[in-house]
């Protein structure tokens, strides 16, 4: 018996959709929210991003869209 469930990304993460935050506010882009983006997008696995967005960075982008 395998110790692997296998999961939805939906059953064990949160997801959003909006705009991104102005690169302009710099207090916007020196958070620990890892901004998740076509850049980062290198492999078969995301752990983790360069960009990081604050809390003030995350509601400037954010839209009702909840996935």
């Amino acid at each position: 018996m395998s110790e692997w469930q296998t999961m939805t990304l939906g059953e064990i993460t949160d997801w959003f959709s909006g705009g991104t935050p102005s690169k302009q506010n710099e207090s916007f882009w020196i958070g620990k929210i890892p901004w998740i983006s076509a850049r980062t997008l290198k492999g078969t696995r995301v752990s983790d991003s360069e960009l990081k967005i604050s809390e003030e960075g995350l509601e400037d982008g954010y839209s009702t869209t909840h996935y």
